[in-house]
């Protein structure tokens, strides 16, 4: 495969930034990928589409944790006590931020602080020490929300 040189003089015309897009694109024509994929965003109307798709691809892993998760319940019902479940977070690159604000404004009204420090990717053993020293100090009495 033959190299080009693309040779850019230090000028702020239209002409030059005109050649620096020209060469961007003719690079992601020939390498066989999306621009917008790439860049994630821009004025390209199928910038939601490729979004979208990306999202549903990464949707097709869930099925698989889902079989995985009721397999590890089943067996820890099974082997080592009742009373117990595995949750595996629905969280990815693509809902990460909506997934923690919701889990936030759940804590927040008084539901399951665990799903909430583990959902900002703290281990539930260190989140579980935190909410027992907290317990423990008076933390909580102390510290109420606005």
């Amino acid at each position: 495969m033959d190299i080009d040189v693309v040779n850019f003089e230090k000028s702020n015309s239209a002409d030059s930034t005109d050649r620096l897009s020209e060469a961007i694109n003719n690079l992601f024509e020939n390498a066989g990928a999306s621009k917008v994929a790439v860049s994630g965003g821009g004025t390209n109307p199928s910038t939601l589409a490729i979004k979208y798709g990306m999202i549903e691809d990464n949707n097709i892993i869930w099925v698989m944790v889902n079989r995985y998760e009721s397999w590890l319940n089943y067996y820890i019902k099974s082997n080592i006590q009742k009373g117990y479940i595995f949750e595996i977070h629905r969280i990815s690159d693509f809902n990460k931020e909506e997934y923690i604000n919701i889990r936030k404004d759940a804590a927040t009204l008084g539901n399951n602080k665990m799903s909430y420090i583990t959902a900002i990717e703290e281990s539930p053993y260190i989140a579980l020490q935190k909410i027992r020293f907290e317990n423990a100090i008076g933390l909580v009495d102390i510290m109420k929300p606005l």
